[in-house]
């Protein structure tokens, strides 16, 4: 299974160009010898890996492919994964509704309840962000502080809340698209916050 790691690995050590590429032959080694667990396994981590990197139409595959398979198998935590990394693909599409922050919060709960810890600080990056997204800004803020927390100092569980520019972008969408008042405070603050985080981001892919 060590090799289902190996694109996440890339990514986080600075070199994003390699990291798709080592995500595929990774999956591609998986298909070809691994056994179920070890295939979904891979499949979370190609699929986030896609994620980060803005494709996020490989991501949705990789990601549906990964519920699937947990699905026939019974592999249900992982089916849980592949479930939020659907709900934070809608929300960098800009199709997060309350329902899919729904989604991402509920599947966190499980997660935790699991002590399944590993991509929490993650998600709960693009939970926030997808609070910000339907102006939630006090919500967003507690996120991103709760993300900042449990990822401080640690990259390798931080590293994965990024968006388009392998950044988390906290741009506000308030119920009619404009940002004023107290939102428009709050929407700094968040802001302020998420430069935290992206302190222990890699660089984003220039291609």
């Amino acid at each position: 299974m060590p090799w289902g790691v190996l694109g996440w690995s890339a990514w986080l050590s600075g070199r994003p160009a390699d990291s798709r590429r080592r995500a595929e032959e990774s999956l591609a080694r998986a298909r070809e010898t691994g056994p179920p667990f070890s295939l979904t396994f891979t499949l979370i981590n190609a699929a986030l890996v896609r994620m980060w990197r803005d494709e996020l139409v490989a991501a949705q595959s990789l990601a549906q492919q990964l519920v699937a398979l947990a699905d026939e198998y019974g592999f249900s935590l992982y089916g849980t994964v592949g479930s939020v990394t659907l709900g934070c693909i809608a929300v960098q599409t800009g199709e997060g509704q309350a329902e899919t922050l729904t989604l991402i919060s509920s599947g966190l709960t499980r997660l935790r309840a699991k002590r399944f810890n590993m991509y929490v600080p993650c998600f709960l990056a693009f939970l926030a962000q997808g609070y910000a997204q339907l102006g939630y800004m006090q919500d967003a803020l507690a996120t991103i502080t709760e993300a900042i927390h449990l990822s401080d100092g640690r990259r390798f569980l931080a590293g994965g809340g990024v968006s388009g520019q392998g950044r988390i972008s906290l741009t506000v969408k308030a119920s009619r698209g404009q940002v004023t008042g107290k939102s428009q405070a709050s929407h700094k603050k968040v802001q302020n916050k998420s430069k935290e985080v992206r302190r222990y981001q890699p660089s984003a892919p220039n291609a």
